[in-house]
């Protein structure tokens, strides 16, 4: 049964929820009235319930999204200023016992060769990564206790902050780890990150089929005519005209992104 404030991910991911809501979303999201009430609440800035937010993703309405658009500038205005903030990843380890399909580092991948850094490698990757001129860094990690223990996450951000490179040292370490326990979030929080991304592994039952289904949307908000790609589609598109990166990250439980530059 879905619950908010529970600490069980089974709790607060919860497919039914997740369905009803987009469906509630799609019904609701052609009531002026209603999404006028969501628009007032967000410019609040005290945040919206899943739900509001749901409503928000099927309005196609030119006029409200140009509304939307435009309030969403001012919030982000209002809470960052007129800057944008970048981040580089810093991958510390390879090793995971997970089997998370979308992954090539996963653990029946036999044809790879594991790698965790030593402290001095996170030294000259930071220097580099300085040098290039980042200031923010997220360190990522496969989920492996005996490889990566929290202990070896700590000691890394303790080397990354004591890095003084030229102009200075980074300002901020986020962290991307498998989901860990409250007394380690501690430890993570005492060490000074300045957020960190995790996740049950628990996923939708939404079929690929059923996702592959849905059109986009160009950046006015309209519905194309392009539909949810795969990566061959992508990879075929690419293809002799285009540099081709895809990105896996080395957490269990991140997300994978493709994309192309000509």
């Amino acid at each position: 049964m879905y619950d908010v404030r529970s600490l069980d991910s089974n709790e607060f991911i919860d497919n039914a929820e997740i369905l009803e809501s987009l469906e509630e979303g799609r019904k609701l999201a052609s009531d002026r009235t209603e999404v006028e009430r969501i628009l007032n609440k967000a410019r609040e800035c005290r945040g919206l319930t899943h739900r509001e937010a749901a409503v928000l993703l099927f309005v196609d309405d030119e006029e409200t999204l140009k509304s939307m658009y435009a309030l969403a500038r001012e919030i982000k205005e209002h809470i960052y200023g007129r800057r944008i903030v970048m981040f580089a990843p810093l991958y510390l380890s390879n090793y995971c016992i997970n089997s998370c399909s979308y992954c090539p580092y996963h653990a029946k991948n036999k044809h790879i060769c594991r790698k965790k850094l030593t402290q001095e490698e996170i030294k000259r990757e930071v220097i580099a990564l300085q040098d290039m001129g980042h200031k923010r860094l997220a360190l990522e990690a496969g989920e492996d206790p005996l490889h990566n223990p929290i202990e070896y996450i700590l000691e890394s951000i303790d080397t990354v902050y004591h890095i003084q490179h030229k102009n200075g040292a980074i300002r901020r370490v986020n962290v991307n780890i498998a989901a860990t326990t409250i007394q380690n979030y501690r430890k993570l929080h005492d060490a000074g990150i300045g957020n960190t991304t995790t996740g049950s592994g628990n996923l939708s039952t939404m079929l690929s089929s059923t996702l592959f289904g849905y059109y986009l949307k160009d950046n006015q908000g309209r519905a194309t005519q392009f539909k949810v790609p795969t990566f061959e589609p992508i990879r075929k598109t690419a293809s002799g005209r285009a540099k081709t990166q895809l990105r896996l990250p080395h957490r269990s439980h991140g997300q994978s992104h493709a994309g192309w530059n000509r």
